[in-house]
């Protein structure tokens, strides 16, 4: 960990944890890369200097998600555990069907921000969700067969545009945003953001029969980064302070809450919590500070508490006083 955080590409606010170059002119699965759906092979290929992945044929199915047919059309890349962070992938879109970003898939479940475009040739669109309207949109989560929306709207995305899709997490809150459109959700702390990748639904550069469709969602340039919200180099998952910066992530009483930001930092190396204590204690109210055994530097505060101690003096006085 210690190394990636010491060769990734820093940004204000964020420090790089996977950036892929797709292979040029050739299928992506391998190389981490995993196909939902064998097949339909996703490729990349190169225009006008810039690398592109997309589906390579058009195809669509009449099942549902989880039955490993087209329903399933996704690729997807471990990549790295990112719990606070960002997922972004640009999209080129010249297809009406749908398309969409896959992240936090792992064995049969996983979240899929889907997009069922606008119908743009009056040939009808297909959407692999009946719980979605056309045009619209909506964030699902997939376990198995089951499909869970839990955001959507009618609002979709222009064929013929590129599109940045930003999926962020922080804290347990999951967010989504393309241009205006966006979603939320709460995942819980412990998500973790990563098995990234694309999906595509009678989406491909070729029909099944091998003739061209010159119409697809095309995917480039993924990047997902940690958050670092204090902009110190260390990212939030692994920062004791996570709002105030503290590269050298000092805590002195070791508790787990960096110096900088712990507000009652207890530096006691004693024991203080009433009988039998040692020397060390601070004070702190779990018990008296013994500088050697039995003798007390503890510091009066309360009135009624010194006239005790004078009493107690006293008597100590008068007893050694006897024969």
């Amino acid at each position: 960990m210690l190394l990636i955080l010491a060769t990734s590409l820093s940004f204000a606010g964020t420090v790089e944890a996977w950036a892929p170059e797709f292979p040029q002119n050739d299928y992506l699965a391998g190389n981490g890369w995993e196909n939902g759906w064998s097949q339909d092979e996703w490729y990349s290929f190169e225009y006008d200097g810039v690398v592109y992945a997309s589906p390579l044929y058009d195809s669509g199915d009449d099942g549902a998600f989880g039955d490993g047919g087209a329903h399933d059309n996704w690729i997807t890349n471990a990549a790295e555990d990112v719990k606070q962070g960002e997922f972004i992938v640009t999209v080129y879109v010249d297809d009406d069907d749908g398309w969409g970003v896959v992240f936090g898939a792992e064995d049969d479940q996983r979240y899929l921000m889907l997009f069922c475009g606008y119908d743009s040739n009056g040939s009808g669109t297909d959407c692999p969700s009946p719980d979605l309207d056309v045009p619209g949109s909506g964030l699902l989560l997939i376990s198995g067969n089951d499909v869970e929306v839990l955001d959507q709207s009618d609002r979709s995305v222009e064929s013929d545009s590129d599109n940045e899709v930003v999926i962020s997490m922080n804290d347990g809150e999951l967010s989504v945003s393309v241009g205006r459109i966006e979603y939320s959700a709460t995942v819980g702390a412990d998500f973790v953001l990563n098995g990234v990748g694309f999906y595509g639904y009678n989406q491909g550069m070729y029909e099944d029969n091998g003739q061209a469709d010159n119409s697809s969602a095309y995917f480039h340039d993924p990047v997902l980064s940690w958050h670092d919200d204090d902009d110190d180099g260390v990212v939030d998952d692994l920062d004791n302070c996570e709002k105030a910066s503290n590269a050298d992530q000092a805590d002195a009483d070791g508790d787990g809450i960096g110096t900088a930001c712990d507000d009652v930092e207890d530096t006691d190396t004693g024991t203080d919590s009433g009988t039998g204590d040692t020397a060390g204690g601070n004070g702190d109210g779990n018990g008296p500070v013994l500088t050697a055994p039995g003798v007390c530097s503890c510091a009066v505060t309360d009135r009624s508490a010194g006239v005790l101690l004078l009493g107690l003096a006293a008597l100590a006085s008068s007893r050694r006083r006897r024969p």
